[in-house]
């Protein structure tokens, strides 16, 4: 059977990049990667590794399901000529890597997924948040206004994908340009007050500082004109009304 390790690189390029990682590259008969991971080429080179930049696969403007065919196809391409191959993609594989599932299902590959620091993981601490404190809840952009999924306010939400709302290319060069951010808009306005605040935020990376824009929910059309394939929308908990509060509950706290 053949290997294919999936490798999280984290946010910050080689930076971020565990051992259990390098440990899991060196078993490799050949290395591939997605994206702009800084230092990367470099360092594999170094370590005088079999690699190869796949990056070119995802072409802009192209249709997102044909780059994901082209992607998966030079893969199993290269799973004929070799055993065991590693592919590193930025941030975490589980965390929207949509070839990752599709692997899952092929059970002639042996899968191994390895862990990397995800976006949400530098945003938490960019925003200098707990997460548990309200709760929190993270979903893609385009499934939450087509499921229409009840939103709760006094949760925290990270939207992601907000980069291709109703959009199925791949227009990373320019992606504001064809978004349907009316319908977000639409969505969000059902759920929150027009005034309630949101954050366009992209993480901070390996050589640049985290980046925030502030809006509100009634100017989320011109707040998403700043959108990248970079950035998530934050938007923060509303704390609960008091008729909401398990008062049962509460008066048991306040009496152990």
């Amino acid at each position: 059977m053949k290997t294919l390790r999936i490798i999280g690189s984290g946010m910050k390029g080689t930076l971020h990049l565990t051992q259990e990682s390098l440990t899991h590259c060196q078993k490799a008969n050949k290395i591939l990667w997605l994206g702009a991971i800084v230092g990367l080429n470099t360092f594999l080179n170094e370590n005088k590794w079999n690699h190869e930049d796949i990056t070119l696969y995802y072409e802009n403007g192209a249709i997102d399901r044909d780059n994901y065919d082209r992607i998966k196809n030079k893969i199993y391409d290269e799973l004929k000529n070799y055993d065991d191959i590693a592919l590193i993609v930025l941030g975490h594989p589980r965390l929207g890597v949509t070839i990752v599932q599709e692997f899952q299902a092929d059970a002639s590959i042996a899968l191994q997924i390895l862990p990397g620091i995800s976006s949400f993981d530098t945003m938490i601490n960019d925003l200098k948040m707990d997460p548990i404190e309200e709760g929190t809840c993270l979903v893609d952009a385009n499934r939450l206004i087509l499921y229409d999924y009840h939103m709760d306010p006094c949760l925290n939400y990270f939207i992601y994908h907000i980069c291709s709302i109703g959009n199925a290319r791949t227009d990373y060069e320019s992606p504001a340009e064809k978004n349907a951010t009316h319908f977000l808009q639409e969505k969000l306005l059902r759920h929150y007050p027009d005034t309630h605040e949101l954050i366009l935020l992209k993480s901070e990376s390996h050589d640049e500082k985290s980046v925030q824009y502030r809006g509100k929910t009634g100017e989320l059309q011109i707040l998403l004109q700043h959108v990248t394939f970079d950035t998530s929308l934050f938007i923060p908990a509303m704390l609960p009304q008091y008729q909401k509060m398990n008062m049962k509950f509460y008066h048991y706290l306040m009496n152990t």
